[in-house]
């Protein structure tokens, strides 16, 4: 079996199309998502030593009865014995592999893609656990991301709830961009690129995964895993129609500038560090916070025990001051004023803040 292919994406920012994209390839098989990462890497410590036969059999039987009921038409029949036999591990990683390793048997395919929202939280545990794996970082534009997932049936909150899981996640991505991209483990791709320029973009991910391009990735949409997955669930719709070219920036008339604002407030930073232009100026903060007064008296204490424990004297008070100040210097600067890792997507070009109508 070839290396296995990870997706990190956040939700409603094109995981399924990049789903049944890379499942049209001849090569890969890209099953619909049961979520096993999600659900069984918090889990894993709970079955015990894996190692203990009734332990291991466990795990599996569990990720058979998860396989059971999923969305999504898988071609195996799930058994737990079956993935205990074929597993080259006593591991979660081992019965993950076997799982995806039959399923692609079964579906004529040398290799797998995975599409599992869990990936995002346990980027460094997979890698460790396959270390030939290779990771593919889909980002979309927070703003269109919260407008659907205000229109999706299945995720509640609004759009503050949806950014602040979409900023949580991209820090997450973006730590792991960082340290891998030198490696060649992992690809950072737009949305907005994908859409406006499918080809360029779908060649390239294919250059960086090791596999020939094939024509059938454009006509993902004919597919029998696009008809069954938005047969199976009204969020995945859209994958039986063609690639959707203008499919971005629809916030503008979709959102109000109000919530609009709320987004680049709460995930300023990531959106900067990933190119995406903001519409408006950032509002400037109030002098004192209620919670810099805890944070202060909290200082306080920590000086006043180091004057009276006679541990430390002026000199070590001074030093001690002096690498707060140097930390929190360092993290402002960073904070303010992070460097993008990646030119900003060509279909979104940066707005005058000061043309936009505030009654919207």
């Amino acid at each position: 079996m070839k290396s296995p292919i990870f997706l990190i994406c956040s939700e409603r920012s094109g995981s399924n199309l990049m789903r049944v994209i890379l499942g049209s390839h001849k090569n890969i098989s890209a099953p619909a998502p049961p979520h096993l990462m999600k659900t069984f890497f918090p889990l894993v410590q709970t079955y015990g030593n894996l190692n203990d036969d009734a332990h291991f059999q466990s795990l599996a039987d569990d990720i058979a009865v998860n396989l059971k009921i999923q969305y999504g038409d898988w071609h195996i029949e799930p058994s737990g014995e079956a993935f205990v036999a074929r597993a080259e591990s006593r591991s979660l990683a081992g019965l993950l592999d076997a799982v995806y390793s039959l399923e692609s048997e079964v579906r004529g395919t040398p290799r797998y893609f995975i599409k599992d929202n869990g990936v995002v939280h346990w980027t460094f545990e997979i890698l460790a656990s396959f270390p030939d794996a290779k990771f593919l970082y889909v980002v979309r534009d927070p703003r269109d991301a919260a407008l659907s997932w205000l229109k999706s049936d299945h995720h509640p909150g609004g759009v503050a709830h949806a950014t602040r899981i979409w900023a949580d996640e991209q820090q997450k991505a973006l730590r792991a961009y960082a340290l891998l991209h030198e490696s060649d483990k992992i690809q950072l791709l737009h949305y907005e690129d994908l859409v406006s320029d499918p080809e360029g973009s779908i060649r390239r991910m294919c250059a960086f995964i090791g596999e020939e391009f094939d024509e059938a990735m454009l006509e993902f949409h004919k597919t029998k895993e696009a008809e069954t997955s938005a047969r199976w669930n009204t969020g995945w719709k859209n994958l039986v129609n063609p690639m959707m070219s203008s499919n971005f920036g629809k916030y503008r008339s979709g959102l109000s500038s109000r919530q609009i604002r709320t987004i680049e407030g709460i995930a300023r930073r990531e959106m900067q560090m990933l190119g995406y232009p903001f519409e408006f100026a950032p509002r400037r903060k109030r002098g004192i916070q209620w919670e810099d007064i805890p944070k202060a008296f909290n200082a306080l204490k920590t000086f006043t025990s180091l004057v009276f424990s006679r541990r430390t004297g002026k000199e070590g008070i001074g030093k001690y001051v002096g690498r707060i100040r140097n930390l929190r210097a360092i993290q402002q600067e960073r904070r303010s004023t992070p460097a993008s890792v990646w030119k900003s997507p060509r279909a979104l070009a940066p707005q005058d803040v000061e043309s936009h109508d505030e009654s919207r």
